[in-house]
């Protein structure tokens, strides 16, 4: 009984169980605790995993968007046509709003922005008036973040238009993300009236260096304790004495003084332009080109990153227009007045164009090319069956022709100067000799050319039998009127729908009347001063003294300057005509040597060949190569008459007008009024000197056109076994901007 009892009652047994049940409870509770807690850290721990791979996707994916960006931006700007047209293709990525334009990949999911912020910046429409005070407009996103110029007041410098280089005095505006800066300058400047000015800032060497072009070994160290104000990647400068373009790939702070590293250009092996090296005197300023930071920012979902970089925009500096003037690399100053031929193209020319001395002012010296027997060359006129005549022209060599297509590629437009000093030999009573431009091969008529051309030129009479050898058609003037006068003559070629190249006169200006030969050769001539009446410009006139030199003066100066332009949506060339001389005589009694301000009279400085000057074992001063202004200044009348900004440095031509400006004004440029059939009339616009066509405009530039060349025309032949010539020296190209 008792054992059923234990059975049914609690027993001590019994009650030892059910503590050992509810400590395995507590320990299955405190088990599944614990595999809740892991599994809960395992939960999070895969959770933190996905999550992050998923913030490094977006990561990766935004710093693509950012990539993206910068692309297109680059691409953008590279593709546009013209300087204008690279602006506005930043524009449109950037239109300055605080929001910024967001570009959308996926709707909702990447996008990106890229802010420009311009080094460079654009005046107010000028006044034609001078100032100390000018304020520019800096598009976009304005000024970089951090910029900031060093050295105001003491180092730094301003390039505006055409202006020289200006000191700095003080300017506001010039910080981070400004949209308008203000300098206050040390003397004055001049922006043509209408006109806005690139503004561009430069900064002097420290010291004189010697580049290795390409070289990390030969950085140049500016006088700049800091790079706020230049790009720090990819960016460019010029050479403010050289007018040479360079480019740098990093700027940094380096001993507490801005250096630029590997620096690159593009020119001949020659002195001062060397293709491996450059030497920067102390103190020389560098102009630095308009560049851009870009700012781009990608996005993906709400992950974003920035990145940074640099974009050149134009190759120049500081001109009313890009992009700006500057020299082309094959034809440096350098390189001009060289004795050999490899400027020009003259696999068509046989022994017409050779290189050899010639009797000029201040004695006997190598020429850069002669062109002679076009007498011997001679063929029928097309244009006067029957005729003789003798004509060619020698066009550029490739090199530099490729060069020249190659700025019309870049900004769609080709407006340049071209200007060259000639001679004729002392037997040589007619010809003409000068520079064609806007020079191509016709499209449908192989080996026939067109374009214009500009010239000194002497001719016999007009009519089938002379024996001139110079075509008809290019003679200005009624009848014989012109006849034996000493002229600069504008003309112009063109192939005919029957392929004939027919030619006419655009416009003409009467320089003199040079002495005909004594028939007992006595080389008694009278002075140009002495003559009934004296010469219109007595500087240029050949047979100067009591020697036969030709009957142009040696070294006399041709210059023609063709600008691209549109009028509206139609696109013209505007073509100004100069001349130049280098006589030494003194016997004139209405000319002056003494350098003015007015640009159409012919008071003027000598203009010497380079062949003389010290750097060329002479005794003259370098002065080679001078340009016109490439702007001038206006009177009440719109009339073009002044030299822009320093008669100094530009008085060394004379611009030919309709309406020179006394004193010394009898040199007078006439337009042909009564064009041949097929011939345009001359558009002479209001400031009486700028003649306009609409014939063989840049709308195209094909592989192969030369577009300049050198032309003679005339009687050029043997005599005795000395062949008569036209001599070529010093020639010298420099392309413009144009608006």
């Amino acid at each position: 009984m008792k054992n059923i009892k234990r059975l049914t009652d609690y027993s001590s047994v019994i009650k030892a169980g059910r503590g050992q049940q509810g400590s395995v409870l507590v320990f299955m509770i405190v088990l599944m605790v614990i595999f809740t807690v892991l599994g809960v850290g395992m939960v999070s721990m895969f959770g933190s995993s996905v999550l992050g791979v998923f913030s490094s996707n977006s990561y990766r994916r935004a710093h693509y968007m950012a990539e993206s960006g910068l692309r297109y931006t680059i691409s953008s700007y590279r593709n546009a046509a013209s300087g204008q047209a690279k602006e506005a293709a930043l524009d449109a990525i950037d239109d300055g709003s605080v929001a910024g334009k967001w570009f959308n990949v996926f709707p909702d999911l990447s996008r990106y922005q890229v802010r420009v912020h311009p080094y460079w910046m654009k005046t107010d429409p000028g006044t034609g008036a001078s100032t100390t005070v000018i304020t520019a407009d800096v598009p976009n996103s304005g000024l970089p973040p951090d910029f900031a110029i060093p050295g105001v007041g003491s180092v730094a410098r301003l390039h505006v238009g055409p202006n020289g280089l200006v000191g700095i005095s003080s300017v506001s505006g010039a910080t981070g993300g400004s949209t308008k800066v203000t300098y206050n300058l040390a003397s004055a400047v001049t922006i043509p009236a209408g006109f806005r000015a690139y503004a561009n800032l430069a900064f002097p060497t420290n010291n004189e260096k010697t580049v290795i072009n390409g070289s990390a070994a030969t950085p140049l160290v500016l006088n700049i304790s800091d790079v706020k104000a230049i790009p720090r990647k990819n960016g460019q400068f010029t050479d403010s004495e050289t007018s040479i373009l360079y480019s740098y790939q990093t700027a940094r702070l380096v001993a507490g003084k801005a250096q630029l590293e590997n620096i690159t250009w593009r020119c001949p092996t020659s002195t001062p332009c060397s293709s491996t090296t450059a030497t920067f005197p102390a103190g020389r300023p560098l102009i630095f080109s308009q560049a851009a930071q870009l700012a781009s920012t990608g996005e993906h979902l709400q992950t974003q990153k920035k990145l940074t970089d640099y974009l050149p925009l134009f190759s120049g500096t500081s001109m009313l227009e890009p992009p700006g003037n500057f020299s082309p690399p094959a034809l440096t100053p350098a390189l001009s007045g060289f004795s050999t031929l490899d400027a020009l193209d003259i696999t068509q020319s046989g022994d017409r164009v050779v290189v050899g001395s010639y009797l000029a002012t201040g004695g006997t010296h190598v020429y850069w090319a002669r062109i002679q027997k076009l007498g011997e060359y001679s063929f029928n006129d097309p244009e006067e069956p029957g005729r003789t005549i003798g004509y060619h022209v020698t066009p550029l060599a490739d090199a530099i022709s490729d060069n020249l297509r190659n700025t019309w590629i870049q900004y769609n437009k080709l407006s340049y100067d071209v200007q060259i000093k000639v001679g004729w030999d002392y037997q040589l009573n007619y010809a003409a000799q000068g520079i064609t431009f806007r020079w191509h091969e016709s499209p449908v008529f192989t080996g026939k050319y067109q374009g214009y051309g500009i010239a000194f030129m002497r001719f016999g009479c007009q009519n089938t039998t002379c024996s001139d050898m110079i075509p008809n058609s290019i003679k200005p003037g009624p009848g014989n009127s012109e006849k034996d006068k000493l002229l600069l003559v504008l003309w112009e070629q063109k192939v005919n729908a029957t392929g004939v190249e027919t030619k006419d006169w655009l416009a003409y200006a009467v320089l003199g009347k040079p002495d005909d030969y004594k028939s007992n050769n006595s080389h008694v001539v009278t002075p140009p001063a002495k003559r009934s009446p004296a010469d219109p410009d007595q500087k240029v006139t050949g047979n100067q003294g009591v020697w036969y030199d030709g009957r142009i003066n040696d070294d006399a100066t041709l210059l023609v300057r063709v600008e691209d332009k549109f009028v509206g949506s139609q696109r013209v060339n505007e073509i100004k005509l100069f001349y130049g001389d280098a006589s030494t005589y003194a016997n004139w009694t209405d000319d002056s040597r003494t350098r003015d301000s007015v640009a159409t009279n012919k008071e003027r400085a000598r203009y010497y060949p380079k062949w003389l000057e010290t750097g060329s074992g002479g005794t003259l001063n370098v002065i080679n190569p001078r340009w016109p202004s490439n702007t001038f200044g206006l009177d009440g009348a719109a009339t073009i008459a002044y030299w822009y900004n320093n008669v100094t440095t530009d008085d060394y031509f004379s611009l030919g007008s309709i309406a020179p400006t006394a004193p010394y004004n009898t040199v007078t440029m006439t337009t042909n009024l009564t064009p041949r059939t097929g011939f345009a009339l001359p558009i002479l616009l209001p400031d009486k000197c700028t003649i306009r066509t609409t014939d063989y405009v840049l709308d195209a530039f094909p592989g192969g056109r030369k577009e300049i060349g050198l032309a003679a025309m005339g009687n050029l032949r043997t005599i005795s076994g000395y062949p008569v010539t036209v001599a070529f020296d010093d020639f010298y190209i420099q392309i413009l901007g144009g608006n």
